[in-house]
């Protein structure tokens, strides 16, 4: 196989696998979009709602340590979502401290 046979080849399973990438990736929207979605969505608090919600500012509530209130980041800009759980947790541990 000379090198200009081999380059052909390798190019044709480049273009092949880019195909069969790309059929999958389909599919996989396809399953996403018809998957049964639940009647409900979780709701995760922002800062500012985490923030009034304990009663302090949104400063303090960022210098918490993440092992005290775990927080998800979430966006482009890598905002903060505290799940009401979470922070429900975190009062029951510091009540009274």
């Amino acid at each position: 196989m000379t090198d200009d046979e081999t380059r052909s080849s390798n190019a044709e399973t480049a273009r092949r696998m880019a195909d069969a990438a790309e059929r999958f990736a389909a599919e996989l929207r396809e399953i996403a979009r018809s998957a049964p979605r639940p009647d409900w969505e979780p709701r995760w608090w922002n800062v500012s709602e985490t923030a009034d919600a304990l009663g302090i500012s949104r400063n303090t509530l960022k210098r918490l340590a993440y092992t005290d209130l775990p927080f998800w980041r979430v966006g482009s800009r890598g905002d903060r979502r505290y799940s009401p759980d979470d922070v429900q947790r975190y009062v029951d541990a510091h009540r009274g401290s």
